[in-house]
């Protein structure tokens, strides 16, 4: 909940939150933190959809999200750090799993994993534009 990265993540889909829901996309965030320490880290930001407490890596597990120093220390994600720094999280400052990389799922109506990213990297993600497409097709074909 305290990760730079973690955070800017949530900041930009707090951003683009209007146009996922028009897409028909409802967002979850879920954070290897107690739900202390998110409502006063990633809490603060206030987003518009639910931000979820799994203090002992039961979902990531169950979802098989990875773990990697490389990733962790890997240059292509200094940007979203120092973006996360800007935003206010403090340097040093994150709880839960450390090396724990970032992982995104696309989850249809029949709550089957249509789409996995697991991130190489600290802050590899879907675009959100390919988030808002998913979307789009998933309404059209209903």
């Amino acid at each position: 909940a305290g990760c730079p990265m973690c955070n800017i993540r949530v900041h930009e889909l707090k951003l683009a939150y209007p146009r996922l829901q028009a897409a028909g996309i409802s967002v979850v965030g879920i954070f290897g933190s107690s739900a202390q320490s998110m409502r006063e880290r990633v809490g603060t930001q206030q987003p518009p959809f639910p931000l979820l407490a799994d203090p002992d890596d039961v979902v990531h597990d169950l979802y098989g999200t990875q773990r990697s120093l490389f990733g962790l220390l890997n240059p292509k994600a200094f940007r979203s750090y120092m973006n996360g720094i800007q935003l206010g999280v403090k340097h040093g400052n994150p709880d839960g799993e450390v090396l724990r990389m970032p992982a995104d799922f696309l989850i249809g109506a029949d709550l089957r994993v249509e789409r996995a990213l697991y991130g190489s990297h600290g802050a590899e993600h879907l675009s959100i534009e390919e988030i808002e497409q998913w979307g789009m097709m998933s309404l059209w074909s209903a």
